[in-house]
């Protein structure tokens, strides 16, 4: 098998998917996809995940939770972790690679009310923070690589609601720093080469990006860099080494600018390599050659 391009990050379980999976499945195989990583991203997915895609050998899963689907309930959380630790101590079958997705997600918290978090969003929070020192335990304890999802607050409505200046720190504002105080505290305790991937990578701090980058984290990088008019982020991926980038596609989501359709495939990885090879002005092949195995180092396929 010639392995061209490897998607790190497709919910290839979705329902979206549900009338056409085996149809783009083929295709992406035929086209020289050569792995896909799925990650779960509630409770549920990481019990059903398989029942879609085990057929498909060459897929490999991530568990964990998503921050945005914690909720508030603590009764599931005994459920989830003794079949996450049954999957990876029988690991017959389940093809598990990675822990994730798991993070810090301050965007949807804000995103309501902007004048500040009520009881729920509080206690959104708090579990947030408990389920990703819980999942990079777990990693730790197995062995694996941790699929990350950081994602900030809307700071500007924030500010703007509650007439905040610039000048003034708002606590919890910046997931990525944030992220990187917690992520610190296990730094000798995950792999000790590449520890994991954040995903869908969408900082506007060329400092975020080295500081992940200099703890031995990959940047995964997706559609969103296919849009022209997002000028940090292609900023950046012109600054950092490409032996730190991984390709993904989040598909369904994050549709890359200029393809026709509202569902993303991991079809489109090329057009997100030729994007990331002409900002930096290096050919699709090295783009190929240099992503597919950092990927490999990742998740050991």
């Amino acid at each position: 098998m010639i392995i061209m391009f490897i998607d790190t990050h497709a919910h290839m379980d979705h329902s979206r998917f549900s009338s056409d999976r085996k149809a783009i499945l083929k295709s992406a195989k035929d086209s020289g996809i050569g792995f896909i990583m799925n990650p779960a991203i509630g409770f549920e997915t990481n019990m059903t995940m398989e029942k879609e895609l085990d057929a498909y050998d060459w897929i490999y899963y991530a568990k964990g939770i998503h921050p945005n689907s914690l909720g508030t309930d603590d009764t599931v959380d005994e459920k989830w972790e003794k079949h996450l630790i049954q999957c990876i101590e029988n690991n017959a079958g389940y093809r598990i690679a990675a822990i994730g997705e798991t993070g810090l997600d301050f965007h949807r918290l804000s995103r309501t009310e902007y004048g500040g978090l009520d009881e729920t969003g509080v206690i959104t929070l708090s579990r947030q923070y408990k389920w990703f020192r819980k999942q990079l335990k777990l990693a730790a304890r197995y062995g694996l690589a941790v699929v990350l999802h950081i994602r900030n607050a809307n700071e500007e409505a924030i500010r703007s609601a509650k007439g905040i200046p610039a000048d003034i720190c708002i606590e919890h504002i910046d997931a990525h720093k944030e992220a990187i105080k917690i992520l610190a505290e296990f730094q000798d305790d995950l792999l000790p080469s590449v520890k994991g991937v954040i995903h869908c990578f969408t900082g506007k701090d060329i400092e975020d990006a080295n500081k992940y980058i200099s703890m031995g984290y990959m940047l995964g990088i997706g559609g969103a860099v296919t849009y022209e008019n997002n000028v940090e982020l292609r900023k950046i991926v012109r600054e950092i080494p490409l032996k730190s980038i991984v390709l993904e596609t989040d598909a369904p989501y994050v549709m890359p600018e200029g393809l026709n359709g509202k569902r993303n495939t991991p079809l489109n990885i090329p057009y997100i390599a030729k994007c990331i090879a002409d900002i930096k002005g290096i050919s699709v092949k090295e783009v190929e050659d240099i992503t597919t195995a950092n990927a490999i180092r990742l998740f050991r396929f």
